[in-house]
């Protein structure tokens, strides 16, 4: 095995300050060492180059060593700032609601605007409002109700999207990175990372307006194919019908134990969690579903299933936990 270079060797020492910090401060050197396994010595050298790119600020506190103040080091959360856009469909209607957030992922700012009628340059003129007024934006993470495929926007019920690329026009508009991530996807996400890491988590929702949507994470980790189809349960080769007219008239019972075969076959998951509105259905219907699981298979450990009003909320989180991923790395 060849020695790591020097530069490699500093560059991996200031990312472990810098998490040490983040999780542990304020910390001062002397409490790093002891946290890194580095020496003082080595610390001095590297926290220079931390407080040089304000990624760090020095943080003075009551206790006196030798004659004179500590200095501890507190993580500046808001180096970089993450903009989280997110599609939802509120009484049948589709708004984007904007989040701001710091490198804590807590939410700073947020705003909502209505969907209707919404041209692509409106839509570019209000990101460019956010980047003006906080040029922090390192990162933008878009929640849209669609599948992204070779990094078009195909499969979304909404014109202004339809057949863009809009990853890549947004990077080149804006010049920083930039996600899009199916909702179903986010969400699903969103409820695994606060579930034990080690767990395969596939999920379903049921909006009130559109076919359902599906996704599995594994160990806190989208598993999401070639064409990001995995979990489209709308194209699942079952007798539902999905068109508008009959939405609503759809056997859930039938199509969410046939759902959970299918996911039971090829993901195996230790959890399913089930998205729905109370009056599509309630948690008697999956009493009913479990039970029928488990008298199908009795040799097997059948999933827990969960059922989840909390859509939005695991949606936001899993559009946070990607924007983080990247701008912490």
């Amino acid at each position: 095995m060849e020695p790591s270079k020097p530069q490699n060797v500093k560059k991996n020492n200031l990312s472990l300050l810098t998490h040490l910090i983040k999780d542990h401060g304020p910390v001062s050197k002397k409490e790093l060492s002891n946290l890194s396994g580095l020496s003082v010595v080595t610390i001095n050298k590297l926290i220079p180059d931390l407080l040089k790119e304000s990624i760090v600020f020095p943080f003075s506190t009551d206790v006196i060593t030798g004659g004179r103040h500590a200095v501890s080091y507190v993580f500046n959360e808001k180096k970089k700032l993450l903009l989280v856009i997110k599609m939802v469909e509120t009484d049948r209607t589709l708004y984007f609601y904007y989040y701001l957030c710091d490198l804590n992922g807590k939410v700073i700012k947020e705003k909502k605007l209505s969907a209707k009628d919404l041209e692509w340059s409106d839509f570019l003129a209000t990101i460019d409002a956010w980047k003006k007024i906080y040029p922090e934006i390192k990162g933008i993470v878009l929640g849209v109700p669609g599948v992204e495929t070779s990094g078009v926007l195909k499969l979304v019920d909404y014109p202004m999207l339809k057949n863009r690329a809009v990853q890549q026009e947004l990077m080149d508009k804006f010049k920083c990175h930039v996600q899009v991530e199916n909702d179903v996807n986010a969400a699903i996400l969103g409820y695994a990372m606060n579930q034990e890491k080690n767990k395969i988590i596939s999920g379903i929702y049921y909006p009130l307006s559109f076919p359902p949507g599906g996704g599995v994470s594994i160990n806190q980790k989208l598993l999401k194919g070639q064409n990001n189809f995995v979990g489209e349960v709308a194209d699942f080769p079952l007798v539902a019908d999905w068109s508008k007219k009959n939405l609503a008239d759809v056997d859930l019972k039938k199509h969410i134990y046939e759902v959970l075969q299918i996911f039971m076959s090829t993901y195996d998951p230790h959890e399913v969690v089930i998205y729905a509105a109370v009056e599509r259905i309630s948690i008697n219907l999956i009493d009913v579903i479990s039970k029928q699981l488990i008298a199908a298979y009795p040799a097997l450990n059948t999933p827990k299933i969960v059922l989840s009003r909390k859509f939005n909320t695991d949606y936001l989180t899993g559009l946070i936990s990607l924007g983080m991923n990247e701008l912490n790395d």
